[in-house]
């Protein structure tokens, strides 16, 4: 059988002792008593009382308190660990959370790289398409003008000849 550290007579001391120091405002060890020393040096451990004066006389701290609000010895020792668990949870939750919150920026950063890449490929294949479009357009516009100074040439040539013979024709 696993051997109970605190008993619950050592307890129902406790709570005796620091109802006792409450209304009083002091109280003393009963040295006698092997449970009320147990209860002294539990309450001392917990800083639930506090040395006063030579003769050993005992008051409360702000701890001991707030052990009688929690309603006694037990619901104190309940809420210190609840209160040592939650902060461990809290922890490690923050823990985990600042884990997550670390991966998720990096996940975010190379999207927007990644992003910004096809975007910016995007975009420059799009503009070279655009020049292109405006570069034949321009080829063809310069071809057609060629073509129609050409046949407007081949047209002046035709009636040059034409007239070249005329005169000649006439100066014979």
């Amino acid at each position: 059988m696993e051997k109970e550290l605190i008993n619950e007579d050592v307890l129902k001391e406790i709570n005796n002792i620091i109802a006792d120091c409450f209304e009083n405002g002091v109280v003393g060890n009963d040295t006698s008593s092997e449970i009320n020393n147990k209860a002294f040096r539990i309450s001392k451990a917990l800083g639930i009382l506090v040395l006063k004066t030579k003769p050993v006389t005992y008051e409360l701290t702000e701890k001991g308190i707030i052990v009688i609000q929690d309603g006694g010895i037990e619901e104190y020792l309940k809420n210190i660990r609840t209160e040592k668990f939650l902060d461990n949870q809290i922890k490690r939750l923050t823990k985990r959370k600042l884990d997550n919150e670390i991966r998720n920026n990096f996940l975010f950063a190379l999207f927007g790289s990644l992003l910004t890449f096809f975007v910016t490929k995007f975009s420059e294949s799009n503009t070279q398409k655009e020049t292109l479009l405006q570069q034949n357009k321009l080829k063809f516009e310069i071809l057609d003008s060629i073509s129609k100074n050409r046949k407007h040439l081949h047209e002046q040539n035709k009636v040059i000849l034409s007239l070249e013979k005329r005169i000649d024709s006439l100066t014979k």
